[in-house]
């Protein structure tokens, strides 16, 4: 288990924002700052879609968060388009581990 907490504490993220589909964050692991975070969404507790947190955020890279492209961007029209209130979690593929804001309510 120390093993696993280890990762959970390298890992840094924001679930930031749901506008029009679109869900956007951060993510980086200090332990591994050279390699994009593989992020899991979920809509209900499903798994809908895989991200990888390699955008460019130059926004972090001014707050001394990191210089590594570490952003996302997932367009989920396609499972929140009926119209129902749903449940949006991101979380790091490796851990499981929800990311900061996660889960919202879309």
């Amino acid at each position: 288990m120390k093993g696993r907490k280890n990762i959970e504490s390298s890992l840094r993220g924001c679930l930031e924002s749901l506008d029009d589909s679109i869900i956007r964050g951060w993510a980086v692991d200090s332990a591994r700052a050279d390699e994009p975070v593989v992020l899991e969404v979920l809509v209900d507790g499903v798994r809908v879609a895989d991200a990888s947190a390699d955008l460019a955020r130059p926004d972090l890279h001014a707050a001394g968060i990191t210089g590594a492209p570490c952003g996302f961007a997932v367009d989920l029209a396609g499972a929140l388009g009926d119209g129902a209130e749903h449940l949006v979690a991101v979380r790091c593929a490796r851990t499981s581990t929800d990311l900061d804001g996660s889960p919202v309510k879309a």
